[in-house]
């Protein structure tokens, strides 16, 4: 064959679609195309992203356009109506049908469907058939709308046994939302793809007719199908078609010897499944939503704590029983409203505060709120998260609310308790500790030979453990004051290296036991304007732990330096370490590493967060890095300026 006919014959065909081809497509109010199937969009020439920006006009002859106009401003229902379309610039005409069609769980949206237009007897045949189309395209929800089509079909082919299968490609699995057999419908099923006939027109896109059971048998034997239940007489499938994919299958079947299905058949079953890809892989999306939202639904409604949905622009949409009982509101009266017509104005600018972080951010927050509604205050902490589309753009906010008052109350109750017994253990500690110091001091300048020997030989030890239980005393103290913001500073100007000496020398004995080698680097800062005692046992604390939990052998390396207007201290160890997720609760009062528990290490747990407090207090900070089972480094940075204080000049060098 020429090139020159091979091209006539291509053009034509471009220029003018297949007879058998049903153009199906929605439009919205204003005229836009909301969607379309395989064959529309081919002959239109349009891409699906692209719809929206298109109008039903564009595509119409001009000469044909307002009478149009004045067909859509009717009800919406057009029948047969011969409409000129511009297909590859020139005009086509089609028969155009159209109705108001309901989708389960959307508003109304009108939908056509077009043939290229024929003979006048051809067609009146295919508007005798589209006009059964159209009873299915009215149908209500997705298991009526199978059953007007089996009954369509009826009408066109002997189908006693008839099926639709859709298939997940995400999930390889094939569902068969209706099965029909012998005209008794059986219940729904789904399987794992295998190899059966419904198979084998996913994997070639091509529909099949089997006349005979012979021909059946023969692909079962050249090993291209298997056997799925009893084996048919005659069987005819096609494709529902979805961007060049295969995603589903209508197919008849027969069990009567005398009966077979002929091309005939097949041609009205093809035609039917063009026209209708579009619309069944509608519906099973829309079921797919409709069971998504039941499940929500139920579980909203089963969740003991207040649960809401939220939009963008904080408006609550969804809401569960438990949000609505703990406001002693319906339902009603808390949907499409903001917090701000809810709560207070203090309490809503904290919530629209807290949505504006969530949605800067991104990240799930955890916030602890006090409610005052209705005379009653509770306190809730709150989990908020931020709901998506399939894009990955935020939608909404679900937030989950946990009703923690009584929690809070029996929290202040214990630390109350807490407070009560610590400042009694305190206060009874600090006599006896201030006699036995007396004692220490009353043995130190006491002459030699006055003492008794085994008296000289344990006074040092007295001393360092006395140290050691004051320091105790003190930090439990300071725990105290710090938690009450009564924190006094006494600030003087005060030397840093030996605070750093002074310290160290109560914790030299222990290192030397443990044959830990001290390495000191100790540069040139100048006096600063410090809580001497504060600062202190901020110092003792720090060389403490790193003597304690330095294993024998190892080495502490303590630095200080001056880095602009900045002091820093560091204090290294080559200790056991801090698991990773035990650093954010290292800070908090009376925590101790589960290892140094194990380990059977002493400690309050109030040494690091004392410290934090005094350093903050100076305006400085104090922060750890560990890597556990090698070591620890803290470093205390402090401002060589403390606002509000003056700063006490010289310097201090080693």
């Amino acid at each position: 064959m020429g090139k020159r006919g091979r091209s006539k014959r291509e053009t034509n065909s471009e220029e003018s679609p297949d007879s058998r081809e049903v153009l199906v497509f929605a439009i919205d109010s204003g005229g836009r195309i909301k969607w379309g199937n395989s064959p529309f969009l081919g002959t239109c020439s349009l891409k699906e992203e692209c719809l929206s920006q298109v109008k039903i006009q564009d595509l119409i002859s001009p000469r044909f356009r307002k009478e149009f106009q004045n067909h859509l401003e009717n009800d919406g229902t057009v029948k047969n109506l011969r409409v000129p379309f511009l297909v590859g610039g020139k005009e086509v005409t089609f028969s155009l049908s159209g109705e108001n069609i309901f989708f389960p769980g959307n508003e109304e949206e009108r939908v056509f469907w077009a043939f290229k237009d024929l003979e006048e007897k051809s067609r009146k045949i295919r508007a005798a058939f589209f006009s059964l189309l159209g009873e299915v395209l009215t149908s209500k929800g997705f298991q009526g709308f199978f059953k007007t089509l089996h009954s369509v079909l009826k009408n066109l082919i002997p189908a006693p046994n008839f099926y639709v299968a859709l298939y997940d490609e995400e999930r390889d699995l094939i569902s068969f939302p209706y099965i029909m057999d012998n005209f008794r419908r059986t219940r729904r099923v789904s399987r794992k793809r295998g190899r059966g006939l419904t198979e084998w027109i996913l994997g070639t896109g091509k529909p099949l007719l089997l006349k005979t059971r012979e021909e059946f048998e023969e692909m079962v034997k050249s090993g291209k199908v298997e056997v799925f239940g009893k084996p048919p007489e005659s069987w005819l499938g096609v494709p529902l078609m979805v961007n060049g994919k295969a995603r589903g299958v209508i197919a008849v079947q027969t069990y009567e010897k005398d009966f077979a299905f002929s091309e005939d058949h097949l041609e009205i079953l093809s035609l039917l499944s063009g026209s209708l890809s579009a619309l069944i892989l509608r519906f099973r999306y829309e079921e797919s939503e409709r069971d998504l939202r039941e499940k929500i639904s139920l579980l909203f409604r089963n969740i003991p704590d207040p649960l809401y949905l939220k939009d963008l622009k904080g408006r609550y949409r969804m809401i569960n029983p438990a949000f609505s009982k703990a406001l002693d509101l319906p339902e009603s009266e808390i949907l499409g409203k903001k917090a701000s017509d809810l709560f207070d104005p203090e309490f809503s600018r904290n919530v629209a505060q807290s949505d504006r972080q969530l949605l800067n951010s991104g990240e799930t927050s955890r916030i602890e709120e006090t409610l005052t509604f209705k005379g009653k205050t509770r306190v809730y902490e709150t989990i908020k998260t931020l709901t998506r589309n399939a894009k990955g753009k935020p939608t909404g906010i679900l937030g989950i609310s946990r009703d923690i008052t009584d929690k809070k109350i029996l929290e202040e109750r214990l630390e109350s308790a807490r407070r009560d017994l610590l400042y009694a253990i305190s206060h009874e500690f600090k006599s006896p500790l201030t006699f036995l110091f007396s004692a220490c001091e009353v043995l130190k300048n006491c002459p030699q030979e006055e003492i008794p020997a085994v008296y000289q030989r344990w006074s040092e030890p007295l001393e360092r453990n006395l140290k050691r239980l004051k320091r105790l005393v003190d930090n439990l103290m300071d725990s105290l004051r710090v938690r009450e913001a009564k924190y006094p500073l006494s600030l003087g100007p005060s030397d840093l290296p030996t605070i750093i000496k002074e310290c160290w020398e109560e914790q030299k004995p222990i290192a030397q036991s443990k044959n830990i080698e001290t390495s000191f680097e100790i540069g040139e800062i100048p006096v600063l304007n410090l809580d001497r005692e504060a600062m202190g046992r901020v110092v003792g604390n720090l060389l403490s732990n790193a003597v304690k939990f330095s294993p024998k052998n190892s080495q502490i390396l303590i630095r200080l330096f001056k880095e602009e207007d900045v002091v820093t201290l560091q204090v290294r160890d080559q200790g056991v370490g801090i698991p990773e997720d035990e650093l954010e609760s290292i800070f908090q009062p009376f925590f101790r590493s589960r290892h140094a528990h194990k380990k059977g290490f002493p400690g309050t747990g109030l040494g690091l967060y004392v410290s934090r407090k005094i350093v903050e207090a100076h305006g400085g900070t104090l922060t750890l890095a560990s890597d556990f089972g090698k070591g620890t480094t803290v470093t205390v940075r402090l401002p060589i300026k403390v606002p509000g204080e003056e700063n006490f000049p010289g310097t201090n060098s080693r």
